[in-house]
């Protein structure tokens, strides 16, 4: 009889929409296999073996949506009938999470192809531009300025495409901005820790120099906070609530990575 993955299993079976998420259940410890907990998505299984979901499937399509929760929650960001633009949305836990919380419609960009949960593709309110990059759009082209952005980015610094970002947005908008050090450091930090970024020194200027990547186009961080979800590789993250306009002061980076230090112990 012939064996699959345990994850690709699941999808045959119809118990998860997508591999991502059945690898989500797997990891969390909510699938038995055979009534025992199995936490690899590797696992080989047979056909004929009983599969059960513990707990509920997870509120978002990624782990990203819970990230952005946590952000919306904390800096009390109201998204609600807000036109929005995801940038870098992948599976799109990002727009999930916007739609979840009543934006009026999302447009969803990514550099791949066919990676945005097709719950998502067949939901009337997102827009989904795949195989584009955020720094060939134009504003004319997506219908700019939007009143909510978010930004997701993987192998590419936000500075890169900061000019981009600013340019589809207004001064009553909205930004937010998840930094990922380990695409901001530079190659020698990053390959010292094999992709993982552990020294607070690092993360501290990894912000700062974000910070005036965003003041350049005359904008200013409001609020800062550490990730409560890691990166898929333990990589702590950091959340950035920007808005377009210029602001008295400046956030102080360094409580910021003292409170990332304090949860990364606890």
């Amino acid at each position: 009889m012939a064996r699959r993955r345990l994850d690709l299993e699941m999808v045959r079976r119809g118990l998860s929409d997508s591999r991502e998420m059945a690898q989500l259940l797997i990891k969390s410890g909510k699938v038995l296999v055979s009534g025992s907990s199995a936490l690899k998505p590797s696992s080989m299984v047979d056909a004929s073996q009983p599969l059960k979901i513990i707990d509920p499937l997870p509120k978002y399509v990624s782990r990203a949506g819970g990230k952005l929760e946590a952000a919306l929650e904390t800096f009390k960001v109201e998204v609600k009938s807000s036109r929005c633009i995801d940038v870098g949305a992948s599976t799109g836990g990002f727009t999930d999470c916007l739609i979840q919380n009543g934006a009026k419609s999302v447009l969803a960009v990514d550099v791949g192809r066919g990676q945005i949960h097709e719950r998502l593709v067949a939901n009337q309110r997102v827009k989904v531009l795949e195989q584009t990059d955020v720094r060939s759009l134009t504003p004319e082209q997506v219908g700019a300025p939007f009143e909510v952005l978010t930004a997701d980015l993987a192998f590419i610094s936000l500075r890169a495409v900061m000019i981009n970002l600013f340019s589809l947005v207004e001064k009553n908008s909205s930004m937010l901005l998840l930094v990922k050090p380990q695409f901001e450091a530079g190659k020698k930090e990053v390959d010292r820790g094999r992709g993982v970024i552990r020294n607070p020194e690092i993360w501290e200027e990894v912000l700062k120099n974000v910070q005036d990547s965003i003041n350049t186009y005359d904008g200013a961080i409001i609020e800062c906070m550490p990730s409560p979800i890691k990166g898929s590789e333990g990589n702590v993250e950091f959340f950035l609530h920007v808005t377009p306009e210029t602001q008295q002061g400046e956030l102080e980076i360094s409580k910021v990575v003292s409170l990332a230090i304090e949860q990364r112990e606890n």
